[in-house]
């Protein structure tokens, strides 16, 4: 079985039908979590497509994770999505092979980073390759981007506990896999495999970005040293 998993803001809607035609003909099953949407959107009717809102919501981006964290994602891969990406038509494939080279025992995507040895500022202490840009190698990395990471279902097990607040999911996992010693692999690929898709402008102030990213740091440090497992 492969699913796909995904966490949606009404602010993002203008991106959602476009990133759910990307993705849902490579999976069997699409589960979609509403936040602060007052309607099911149409994109979304479709048998293969479960909804759900609820409490979950006070994860935010996290929400993704709503169908692991209750056991209903059936025994295959499992595959975390956004509602602002655009996913190339062999993505689902192009992954599993990866997953499947690895013998099922790393997280794989395409937005890779590695943190410096010491972490003082969240987003400059770090090595990044982003998911629409090339990256000419595959290489193992201490964090993935969910939006663009999955894993086969036997890899590593994900509990609410594991995602201690909103959103911040990319880190969420991250440290789940270095509690559980699991490897995080960034694909190779040309730039714009992937592609950003035009959402609403962004309502969150800029001094929330810097309470997060103090934030970040404090998580990070929770991990006393972090190695690249491979």
């Amino acid at each position: 079985m492969i699913t796909a998993s995904m966490s949606t803001i009404a602010w993002r809607e203008p991106g959602l039908a476009q990133a759910v035609a990307s993705i849902l003909p490579q999976v069997d099953r699409l589960n979609v979590f509403l936040q602060g949407y007052e309607y099911t959107p149409a994109c979304l009717d479709d048998p293969r497509v479960t909804v759900a809102t609820g409490p979950d919501s006070a994860f935010g981006a996290s929400a993704k994770y709503h169908w692991v964290w209750d056991g209903l994602v059936v025994d295959g891969y499992h595959f975390a999505v956004d509602d602002d990406i655009e996913y190339p038509p062999d993505y689902v494939q192009r992954c599993i092979a990866k997953i499947d080279e690895y013998g099922k025992r790393a997280v794989v995507g395409f937005h890779g980073a590695v943190y410096k040895e010491t972490v003082r500022k969240y987003f400059r202490d770090r090595e990044v390759w982003r998911f629409d840009k090339a990256c000419e190698t595959n290489r193992f990395v201490h964090m993935l981007g969910t939006g663009t990471s999955a894993m086969h279902t036997s890899t590593m097990r994900l509990t609410r506990e594991d995602f201690t607040a909103a959103n911040s999911c990319d880190l969420f996992l991250a440290l789940a896999c270095q509690r559980q010693q699991v490897p995080m692999l960034c694909i190779a690929r040309p730039a714009q495999y992937l592609k950003a898709l035009r959402t609403a402008f962004d309502p969150r102030s800029a001094s929330a970005s810097e309470d997060y990213a103090r934030r970040m740091v404090e998580l990070h440090g929770s991990i006393p040293e972090w190695r690249i497992y491979t």
